[in-house]
């Protein structure tokens, strides 16, 4: 099952790069532009809140549809249980579990992005995206803002037991060390290192050279 859910996760990354989406975590990819004075920060700022915030409403909504169209029903409630269990687990780590995972999940996701944008064909961007980021258990806050929402509500929904599994320690112990690490790996280990190793000028950041 971890198996052929890893092959499943990057059809999602997939569907961003080649339909012009935005995701929070590969968007942290855009400190680039902005070391490159070709944004300001100010944009950058707004672009990050609008995109986070449009991924959150866009992750509960899926969440909805999924678990009230009595999707977690299939396999003889199995994959409702499965649901659970996994936004059990999540909530269930410590901050810095989170915080490092996190940082390890969006060092692969943004460099799957900068390959993908590599690749001039759809089946090159597509195969550039396929990184088992799944299978490894890294923290990516996107892709938990449905996972544990939707254990909650499969919980609710089929009378699942899933202790300390709430909002507070969906927001406290996974959203904001997830996201925390997303951003620290995407924004300083891959977008800052990656400008600094091949794009930087030097006359640009004189305390850098």
């Amino acid at each position: 099952a971890r198996i052929v859910s890893a092959l499943v996760f990057p059809a999602g990354l997939a569907m961003v790069i080649c339909n012009g989406s935005e995701l929070f975590t590969g968007n942290c990819l855009m400190v680039i532009s902005l070391l490159d004075h070709k944004i300001t920060f100010k944009a950058l700022m707004k672009n990050y809140l609008f995109v986070y915030l449009g991924n959150l409403i866009g992750s509960l909504f899926v969440s909805v549809l999924f678990v009230y169209g009595h999707i977690p029903g299939l396999y003889d409630g199995l994959l409702a249980q499965n649901m659970v269990n996994t936004a059990v687990t999540k909530v269930s780590l410590s901050f810095s579990e989170v915080f490092f995972r996190g940082i390890l999940c969006n060092v692969m996701v943004c460099v799957a992005v900068w390959m993908g944008m590599s690749a001039t064909h759809v089946s090159g961007k597509i195969l550039a995206l396929d990184l088992r980021i799944r299978s490894l258990r890294f923290e990516h806050c996107v892709a938990n803002m449905f996972y544990i929402p939707a254990g909650m509500m499969a919980a609710s929904a089929y009378g699942i037991a899933a202790e300390g599994l709430n909002i507070g320690t969906f927001i406290l112990n996974n959203l904001i060390p997830a996201t925390i690490g997303n951003i620290f790996g995407g924004v300083i280990v891959v977008g800052f290192l990656y400008w600094y190793l091949f794009l930087r000028e030097k006359n640009k950041l004189p305390f850098l050279n």
